[in-house]
């Protein structure tokens, strides 16, 4: 298999199938990389670049929906059926009704507007990019953020380092994100698209090393420890899976390894890789020199959106009406003044994905959104249990670092998470769960075996 910048000839990941390689089809060929190369596009402008244009979050949905013209006039047709997962609908339906009862009706409307151009990004992305390039276009767009936001050091409108906050002299890495959390969960974001594609050749593994690399160094002079610590989780986690590929699917083909036995195997990589996160967890923080009884004034600002979230805990104050994202300004809202008045200094947002969400959508709303993340995993996690497929591996990546991250982070609500999210979900609803591999005919197992799927 061939990966960035070059045309892709990896198996499928719904058949399992290798694509027909005819050096004749040069336009096939050519189309594959433009697909690949726009949907790179589309990932860097979702991910919101702000210091090139200023926050206005309008311009780069423009630039993405130009990329995805794009895209929609070289393929010409969907790749794939396009299938709209009814969890995300819900939860925009749920955010929908808030309009009854929000702080702020323009600020609402203006998030329903965004958020659902988002949502048909994603859609048009998992319909016209073909499923066997998606993980590696994704991948693309991740060495675009990375490249670009090195290359703002050169830049003299933009600041690509700044100071670390009141009381820290070191000097953190913001790129062309104006702060060095939102650089931090851009590229934890990104990074699994990197771990999950799928490598066959020495120069395939030299090009991914030094991909993952690059994010990994971007991410460490960023200086964010839940960042780097992520960062970590997801490369272990993305061991676990090889391993548990290696140990478990393979070994399913053949019928002489007792189920017991893999577990086993299983458990003992599992194990072995949360000692090695664990200890991560411990030694960055003291090493970044990090507040971690409080979590860097997060405890009591949680404590201040549970009780003024207690008001209105079923229904929320509305969608988009109450933090101050930079992409979003919900104006002057009520409660988050309140919630500002019981914390020692005021916050933009809820730092973390549940809280910051529960205290605009209610407890229905936030549900729903779990719920999208819940069956993402779960399907994805059978399609990789099953045939190791490497789209699974991605939305598991993804979802771990969603829920990982998100507690510190306003990951759900983030332009660029709300894309990933339901990109997954339409992804994992499409796709055909295979059958089990005992189930399976015996040239399927023989693939297994001989690492095709």
């Amino acid at each position: 298999m061939t990966t960035l910048g070059a045309p892709p000839d990896f198996p499928d990941s719904t058949s399992g199938e290798r694509p027909s390689d005819d050096s004749g089809d040069r336009g096939r060929h050519a189309a594959s990389i433009m697909t690949i190369g726009l949907t790179g596009v589309v990932l860097w402008a979702v991910s919101g670049p702000r210091a090139l244009w200023g926050n206005p979050i309008d311009t780069y949905l423009m630039i993405a929906a130009v990329a995805l013209v794009g895209i929609i006039v070289v393929q010409r047709r969907p790749s794939q059926r396009l299938v709209v997962p009814l969890l995300p609908l819900a939860f925009g339906l749920s955010a929908t009704v808030t309009l009854l009862w929000t702080g702020s009706r323009r600020a609402t409307l203006t998030a329903l507007l965004i958020y659902g151009s988002v949502a048909v990004l994603a859609l048009a992305i998992s319909a016209f990019v073909p499923r066997r390039h998606l993980v590696l276009s994704l991948a693309v767009g991740t060495v675009i953020i990375v490249t670009t936001s090195v290359a703002a050091i050169w830049l003299p409108e933009v600041t690509a380092f700044r100071p670390a906050g009141i009381g820290y002299t070191m000097t953190t890495f913001v790129g062309l994100y104006g702060h060095w959390n939102i650089l931090s969960y851009v590229l934890c974001l990104t990074l699994p698209a990197i771990l999950a594609v799928p490598v066959t050749s020495q120069r395939g593994w030299a090009l991914k090393i030094i991909a993952a690399a690059s994010t990994a160094a971007a991410l460490c002079l960023t200086r964010s420890a839940s960042g780097i610590v992520t960062s970590a989780v997801l490369v272990a986690a993305w061991i676990a899976l090889m391993g548990i590929r290696r140990l478990v699917l393979r070994r399913a083909a053949s019928s002489a390894w007792p189920t017991a036995r893999r577990w086993l195997w299983t458990g003992i990589v599992v194990a072995v890789v949360g000692t090695a996160v664990a200890a991560v967890a411990v030694v960055v923080p003291r090493v970044l020199d990090k507040e971690v009884s409080n979590l860097s004034g997060r405890v009591p600002l949680w404590n201040a959106i549970a009780q003024v979230t207690s008001d209105r805990p079923w229904r929320g104050f509305g969608f988009g009406a109450v933090w101050e994202y930079h992409w979003l300004d919900a104006g002057d809202s009520k409660a988050r003044a309140l919630i500002n008045s019981l914390i020692p200094y005021p916050l933009a947002h809820g730092h973390n994905g549940a809280i910051d969400l529960v205290v605009q959508v209610g407890i229905v709303g936030t549900l729903l959104y779990l719920c999208i993340i819940l069956r993402a995993t779960w399907r994805a996690g059978r399609m990789f249990l099953r045939d190791g497929d490497a789209t699974a591996v991605w939305t598991l990546l993804t979802m771990l670092t969603l829920v990982f991250l998100g507690m510190t982070e306003p990951l759900w609500m983030v332009p660029l998470g709300w894309f990933l999210v339901v990109l997954a979900a339409c992804l994992t609803d499409g796709a055909r769960l295979p059958d089990p591999p005992h189930d399976r005919p015996r040239h399927a197992r023989a693939s297994v075996r001989s690492g095709k799927i």
